[in-house]
């Protein structure tokens, strides 16, 4: 699909069930450590205020999600297309388990957003993503931002259960 100047969002959602100035944050099992930017910090941020608005906990950074957000969103950027299956034709729930994660719940996907509120109020906005984002059975995120030569923005977040 041929990108356009106009900011798209489109989600996915599975029924049942060096980066600068990067953090380290640790989830609750210490094997899964991530680093994560400053805007996905940002993003993850955004989301957990939002869930915690709506009555959810609030999810955790997870790095094996982490892995597969930024694969999916760097091979967006890399190849010039925007879409829930990859150049390899892969799926949100392949490359979660490809990275080792076993319950991946859902996937919004984006591009064209630098500004983590503004990308968490447009998801809210959309009912299909607004959906993802406020599963309270979601415990687990990723979320990969990669920039293209282009300077076009992709976002990747995945969720995931247990």
């Amino acid at each position: 699909m041929p990108l356009t100047t106009i900011r798209r969002l489109v989600t996915l959602t599975l029924l049942p069930l060096a980066v600068a100035g990067a953090a380290l944050l640790v989830s609750p099992t210490a094997a899964h450590a991530v680093t994560i930017s400053p805007l996905e910090q940002a993003v993850v941020t955004a989301t957990n205020k939002a869930r915690t608005t709506a009555g959810c906990a609030p999810v955790h950074a997870d790095g094996r999600l982490q892995a597969a957000t930024r694969r999916h969103s760097l091979d967006m950027a890399r190849r010039g297309f925007f879409g829930h299956t990859g150049s390899d034709k892969s799926t949100f729930v392949t490359r979660d388990h490809a990275a080792g994660y076993k319950w991946p719940v859902s996937e919004n996907i984006a591009y064209g957003y630098n500004n983590a509120d503004k990308l968490v109020t447009a998801w809210l906005n959309s009912p299909a993503h607004r959906k993802n984002l406020l599963n309270c059975k979601a415990r687990a995120i990723g979320v990969g931002i990669v920039t293209s030569n282009k300077g076009t923005v992709f976002i990747t977040q995945n969720f995931g259960g247990i």
